[in-house]
Formats: structure tokens, sequence, C-alpha cells
């Protein structure tokens, strides 16, 4: 097996792109957040999971911001952004939402959880994801884009969970470009996102 020892032109060129790194105040913390590209672009917001932050996605934003308004923040206690005295847990999902993407019909149930939509560890990470799209169709965004990398749950016991990468695409495609007829978005579009992000 070849081992990489340098990073490749593609990767240092992403990461040297122009882009706004700043903070937000946010009910008395500092929040971290990047943004890349046009915001008359479509939007493409990357959500990070436990134990990461918004630089682990710098490069994609490098990768993306031709075509897309591409935004990331560190969630409160991680990177740079500020702590909070209590948190919400992201491996925690409502149970009645979870059970749609789960396959062997079994749900870890959380003892005294912080509130009655995160009673369980979810078992998909799309049980959170569909919850934050339906939140920003409900603010008025049309076209969103949504991507995690974060941990799910099988059981309660060490060695039942895993890491993975999840992506949610809605809206149209073209929706403010004159030249071309605005589309739906289909399942070629998101397959040619992950196949530009992994080849480029």
């Amino acid at each position: 097996m070849d081992v990489i020892t340098e990073q490749p032109k593609w990767f240092k060129d992403a990461l040297a792109r122009d882009h706004r790194d700043d903070f937000i105040e946010i009910d008395g913390a500092k929040i971290h957040f990047m943004e890349w590209g046009d915001k008359t672009k479509p939007s493409v917001i990357m959500v990070h999971g436990n134990h990461a932050h918004a630089h682990w996605f710098k490069f994609i934003g490098g990768l993306l911001a031709d075509k897309y308004h591409f935004a990331v923040m560190s969630f409160s206690g991680m990177g740079e952004s500020d702590w909070r005295p209590k948190y919400d847990k992201m491996s925690f999902t409502d149970s009645k939402i979870n059970q749609l993407f789960n396959e062997n019909k079994s749900q870890t149930k959380i003892v005294n959880p912080i509130s009655s939509d995160l009673d369980v560890l979810r078992n998909s990470i799309f049980s959170n994801l569909i919850v934050y799209l339906k939140n920003n169709l409900d603010r008025g965004f049309k076209d969103i884009s949504l991507f995690e990398i974060g941990p799910i749950f099988s059981g309660y016991k060490p060695g039942d969970q895993q890491i993975v990468i999840a992506a949610l695409r809605s809206g149209k495609v073209s929706r403010l470009n004159w030249t071309e007829k605005d589309r739906v978005v289909d399942l070629f579009d998101a397959k040619r996102d992950v196949i530009q992000s992994v080849t480029k």
C-alpha cells in the first residue's frame, strides 16, 4: 500500500481559497464559523459531529466555492467556539423520527432525557438531518444541502457506536441561473456532489 507523505496540490489549493473566518455571538457564546462563495448561489451548510470542528470541512469549502455558497460552524465547546454551562447532545434524537430510519426496530431509550424530543440514541444520522432540513424549510430557505459526520448507535454497549457520513439535498437546481431552466434536485445531483468531493 502506498503511503501519502505530502498533501496533493488540489488539497492545498482548496485550503488556500479565500473565505470569511469569523465569530457570531449566540446566547452569550461566541460561535466560530466560516463561509465561502457567492451568497446568491445555492447554499450548502455542513454540520460536524462529536469531537470535531469547522476546520474539518475547510478543504470542502474551497472545493465547492465556485458553485455554492458554503458555510460551516463549530458547535459550542468545540473548535474555536466558546463553552457553555449546558449542552444538547448531538447523539440524541426524537424516538418518533428515529423509528422511521431504524432497520432493527429496537431503540436505546434515555433515562431522564434532557428534553422530550431527545429521548433515544439515534440509530441513523438522518433522524437529525431531516429535522434540520425541516427547520430550514420552515425559515424560508428553498435550496438546501446538509452534511454531517457523527456517531450512530445500534445499542448501548462498547462497540455499538459507528462514525458515519450522511448528506441531504432539497429544492431545485439552477433556480437563480438565468441561462438554465431550473429543475428539482435528484439522486444524480447528490451522486455528482459525492464524486466531485472525493475525486477532484
